[in-house]
């Protein structure tokens, strides 16, 4: 516990303010994090801030899990100023966060992204159940990335598992890597079928396994096979008889409903034939390639097979 007063404040860097409070730089490496007294509402509703009425109970708990975790630094004391829980210390990070990854080759995100899946899995197990995953929470530190703001009133902490917890902060989780993969308008779809054959929770499990499967299949160096409506089916199934692909449908219409794509999954599930996903109307393929590792690409449009990379 470190106590301080306000006056104490002035003698630090301010490096940042937000809704929840104000962060203060103490050196190179801890900051303060103070909270603002009172929030207000967009209605101009006023509340008290709901960092200052967490139990003690989570940062007890939270500091007794920093003491053996690996990945994360989670909180290093509780600050009070004059008498009052004011804040927590935190480390000090300055290495950007991990949007700077955006636009970067699939080789540098696919690391970053199993680095955050990894740091997941070792908070879940010291049932430390984050619901913030959003890039801006995730920063670089001495090479690696770390998730941060685990003191806000977002993260849940128990002394036991918590199973609702642990799915609704992997549902998150999963949103985020997602996010990370599919950053160049990749899947410009408003139809949750569509969407769906690339999550990470196809089949509403919600368990980290599905990220890391959903991972696995993006380090997948299986050739792609591009078709079309024009697609003549007998050429399409001589090819799958000799060859394996991934098969990408490229739409013709921006405007197809989910009845419309589960119909074509069904259609060519009935001819034995799975389709890995779906390429938008106005979809380039190379942006969608950008999110996978590198492999060959073919097209098969009526009966033309031509390698496209």
């Amino acid at each position: 516990m470190i106590q301080i007063s306000k006056d104490d404040l002035k003698s630090y860097r301010e490096i940042l303010s937000g809704q929840f409070g104000v962060v203060y730089q103490v050196n190179d490496y801890y900051v303060y994090k103070i909270y603002n007294p009172t929030l207000y509402h967009s209605s101009g509703h006023e509340y008290k801030n709901p960092a200052l009425r967490l139990p003690r109970r989570k940062f007890y708990l939270l500091m007794k899990a920093g003491e053996t975790l690996q990945y994360t630094d989670v909180l290093k004391d509780i600050i009070i100023m004059d008498d009052k829980f004011s804040g927590v210390v935190l480390p000090y990070y300055n290495e950007g966060t991990i949007t700077d990854i955006l636009g970067k080759p699939y080789q540098v995100k696919r690391k970053a992204s199993g680095q955050i899946v990894r740091n997941a899995k070792e908070l879940n197990d010291h049932f430390i159940y984050p619901m913030d995953y959003k890039l801006n929470n995730i920063m670089k530190h001495n090479g690696n990335y770390k998730l941060i703001d685990l003191d806000d009133p977002y993260t849940k902490v128990h002394a036991h598992k918590s199973s609702k917890d642990l799915k609704n902060s992997t549902i998150v989780l999963g949103d985020t890597i997602y996010t990370i993969f599919n950053e160049f308008n990749a899947r410009p779809f408003t139809n949750d079928i569509a969407r769906q054959l690339g999550k990470p929770f196809p089949n509403h499990t919600y368990d980290i396994s599905d990220i890391l499967e959903y991972l696995k299949k993006k380090d997948d160096e299986t050739p792609f096979l591009i078709i079309d409506e024009s697609t003549d089916l007998t050429r399409l199934k001589e090819l799958l008889s000799s060859h394996e692909f991934r098969i990408l449908y490229h739409c013709s219409d921006r405007n197809y409903t989910d009845f419309y794509y589960q119909q074509f999954i069904d259609y060519f599930e009935n001819q034995k034939i799975h389709l890995f996903d779906f390429l938008g109307y106005d979809h380039f393929y190379d942006y969608y390639l950008q999110d996978y590792a590198p492999c060959e690409v073919y097209e098969l449009k009526e009966k033309s097979f031509v390698k496209k990379k």
